[in-house]
C-alpha cells in the first residue's frame, strides 16, 4: 500500500487511522499489534519536521537531542538518557545502542563514513543510483539482542534538481518509531545531504515490511485521528530553522554544539554568550530550546513567558510551547508570538 502526505503530522494520523481500520492482529513476541504489511509512506515536505496532533504527547526536545547525536556518529547510553529515559532499556550493556545508526552511518566496521561516501557519489554523478546507506550488518546482528536496527537503508536519488530519500525499514512502530523518531531525525540528514550536494530537498519515502501500532495504543491512536483537522505551524507563515552548516564545519560545529550543551544541561541560568555566535540557525536553535527544558523547573510562568518571547519566531518554537504547555498551560496564553499564537488558536479548538 501507498500514500502521500504533506508532512509527518497528516502522515502520522493518516497512519493511525489506516492501521486500525484495515491492520490485521498479529501478536509478536508477546505482544498483540495492528499490522499492515509492505506499506509505503512519502513525504512531500519532509523538513516541515514538527509533529503537531492533539493528543500524541511527542517530546521534540528528545527528537532533537537523539537527531544531533545520530548525526555526530554517537551511540553512548549516558548521554541519550538526559533527553530519553528510558534509553538503556533498549541497550544490552545499558552503556551503549549494540546496533545505534550514529557509527554504522558515520564508521561503517570503524572505517566508512557513509555519509561521506554518498555525498561524494552525489557531488561527482548527479543520476548516479548507487548512493546508498546500509545500517543492518549481517555479520553482527543475526543475533538475539535487545537491538536490532529497524532502519535498515537508505537511498538517494537526485531528480529534476531535488534530492530524494528513501528508506526500507523492516519493522516499524508508527506511534514511537516511524512519527516518533524516525521521520525527524532522517529529515536532518536528508536537509544537510541537499546542502552539501547544492540540490533542493525532494521527497523522503519510508517502505516498511511491517507497518504497526501496539495493542497499548489501540485506543490512543483512534482519539489522537479524531482530534486532527489538517492544521500544522507550516499553514501560519511560521519559519522553519534551516540546517546550514557545511560539510567540511560538520566535525567542528558538532564538537561544539555538545560543548555548549553539556553547559546549559548543568548550568541552565548561565548566560552564555556563544549562543549568538553559532552560525547554524538550527544546531542554535536545539541550543535554546534545550536550556529551557533544563531551565524551566526553575522559573514562574511568568518567567518562563519572558524566556520564550526572547526566541525568534520558529516552528521549533512552536513545538517547545506545545511541550512546555502541557505541564504549564499559562504558557499557552501569555505568547508575545504572533503567527505561533494564532496557531495554537487553530490548534487548542482541535481539542
Amino acid at each position: 500500500m501507498s500514500n502521500r502526505y504533506r508532512n509527518i503530522s497528516f502522515a502520522a494520523a493518516g497512519s493511525f487511522e489506516e492501521i486500525m481500520e484495515k491492520g490485521d492482529q498479529v501478536t509478536v513476541r508477546g505482544q498483540l499489534t495492528r499490522e499492515i504489511l509492505n506499506q509505503v509512506t512519502v513525504l512531500d515536505r519532509p523538513l516541515e519536521r514538527f509533529l503537531f496532533l492533539p493528543g500524541r504527547l511527542n517530546d521534540c526536545f528528545a527528537q532533537i537531542a537523539e537527531s544531533i547525536w545520530v548525526l555526530a556518529g554517537r551511540n553512548d547510553v549516558d548521554w541519550l538518557t538526559h533527553y530519553l529515559p528510558r534509553a538503556p532499556d533498549f541497550s544490552d550493556d545499558r552503556k551503549t545502542w549494540r546496533a545505534g545508526y550514529g557509527p554504522r552511518l558515520r564508521r561503517w566496521r570503524e572505517s566508512v563514513d557513509q555519509v561521506d561516501e554518498v555525498r561524494k557519489l552525489l557531488v561527482d554523478d548527479r543520476t548516479t543510483r548507487r548512493a546508498v546507506m546500509s545500517l543492518f550488518d549481517p555479520g553482527l546482528d543475526y543475533v538475539n539482542s535487545k537491538d536490532i536496527p529497524c532502519n535498515n537503508w537508505i537511498g538517494w536519488l537526485i531528480r529534476d534538481g531535488r534530492l530524494n530519500m528513501s528508506i526500507a525499514i523492516r519493522s516499524n512502530d508508527a506511534m514511537w518509531g516511524f512519527s516518533g523518531a524516525n521521520a525527524f531525525e532522517w529529515s536532518v540528514l536528508h536537509e544537510l545531504m541537499a546542502r552539501w550536494t547544492g540540490t533542493e530537498v525532494g521527497s523522503a519515502t519510508f517502505f516498511a515490511a511491517s507497518f504497526h501500532l501496539y495493542e497499548r495504543h489501540f485506543n490512543t491512536a483512534p482519539s489522537i485521528v479524531s482530534r486532527f483537522h489538517g492544521i500544522s505551524p507550516y499553514d501560519f507563515d511560521i519559519p522553519r530553522l534551516p540546517l546550514s552548516v557545511s560539510w567540511s564545519d560538520l566535525a567542528d560545529r558538532l564538537a561544539h554544539w555538545f560543548e555548549l550543551e553539556q553547559r546549559i544541561r548543568t548550568a541552565p541560568g548561565e548566560v552564555i554568550a556563544e549562543l549568538q555566535l553559532f552560525d547554524d540557525r538550527f544546531l542554535r536553535g536545539a541550543l535554546e530550546v534545550l536550556r529551557l527544558k533544563w531551565l524551566e523547573p526553575q522559573l514562574t510562568d511568568t518567567e518562563l513567558a519572558a524566556e520564550m518571547a526572547n526566541l525568534d519566531e520558529s516552528d521549533m518554537v512552536a513545538a517547545t510551547y506545545q511541550h512546555l504547555g502541557r505541564r504549564r498551560p499559562a504558557l499557552l496564553r501569555r505568547m508575545k508570538h504572533t503567527k505561533i499564537s494564532s496557531f495554537f488558536s487553530a490548534f487548542e479548538a482541535e481539542r
